[in-house]
């Protein structure tokens, strides 16, 4: 994974973004979401977080970051794509939709 240890320091320290794009190819992104900016020598808050899980094994991957957060994944393949989502949700994700290829899915948490 790429990009989920800069997420990990900030929900250590209270963050909470609006949504955690987790992209199954690279995109190039994951590698600065955290500093927009600094393309430009700033600073700027980012509301939310792109991470890359290109080539990595799924049943592997720990995602506790995304307890409690909105979750929007992008995938190639169906099956990896729905190996990510059903993660995300049993990891906590307080919402989950998946796109991969011609299948798509939504999933909202109800809360008590």
């Amino acid at each position: 994974m790429i990009g989920h240890t800069q997420l990990i320091e900030l929900r250590k320290r209270g963050y909470v973004p609006n949504i955690v794009f987790i992209n199954d190819y690279k995109c190039g992104w994951e590698t600065q979401w955290f500093n927009p900016g600094e393309q430009y020598g700033e600073k700027w808050p980012s509301t939310h977080c792109t991470i890359s899980t290109n080539g990595d094994l799924i049943s592997s991957l720990d995602l506790r970051f995304l307890v409690g957060l909105r979750v929007s994944i992008s995938a190639i393949e169906k099956r990896r794509g729905e190996a990510l989502f059903a993660k995300a949700k049993w990891f906590g994700a307080k919402t989950v939709a998946v796109g991969a290829g011609d299948w798509s899915e939504v999933f909202h948490r109800e809360t008590a």
